[in-house]
C-alpha cells in the first residue's frame, strides 16, 4: 500500500470512530441521561423561611387629560372622503409637509 494511501485510511478510521463516540453520547443523551441542574441555593430550600416580600403600595391612576376634547366617531362616508381626497393631495403633489392626522382633523372638521 502507498504511504498516502495508508494516512488516508487512518484518517478515515479515526474519524469513523469519532463520530461512533459522538453518536454514541447523543444517543445516551436521548434516552434520558441528561445532565442535572444545578443544585437549589439555601436561601430557597423548602425548610428554611421563605423570604418576605413587600407588597406594592396602592396608587390611584392619573386622571387622563387630552388636550383637546374628543370629537364624536365620524361616519364612515366622511373617512372615505376625507380619505380619496387625501390621495388625491398625495398625488398631486399638494400634501408635502402634512401628516394624515393633521389632514383628517380639518377635513372631518369641514365635512
Amino acid at each position: 500500500m502507498r504511504p498516502q494511501r495508508a494516512a488516508f485510511v487512518c484518517l478515515s478510521a479515526c474519524v469513523t470512530a469519532l463520530l461512533g463516540l459522538v453518536c454514541a453520547h447523543a444517543q445516551q443523551t436521548i434516552k434520558g441521561q441528561v445532565p442535572l441542574p444545578p443544585p437549589r441555593p439555601s436561601s430557597l430550600s423548602p425548610g428554611g423561611a421563605a423570604p418576605v416580600l413587600k407588597q406594592p403600595e396602592a396608587v390611584a391612576p392619573a386622571a387622563i387629560t387630552s388636550a383637546e376634547p374628543e370629537a364624536p366617531e365620524p361616519s364612515r362616508e366622511q373617512l372615505r372622503a376625507c380619505s380619496l381626497e387625501w390621495r388625491n393631495m398625495k398625488k398631486s403633489g399638494a400634501a408635502v409637509g402634512l401628516i394624515w392626522r393633521d389632514f383628517s382633523k380639518s377635513c372631518l372638521g369641514r365635512n
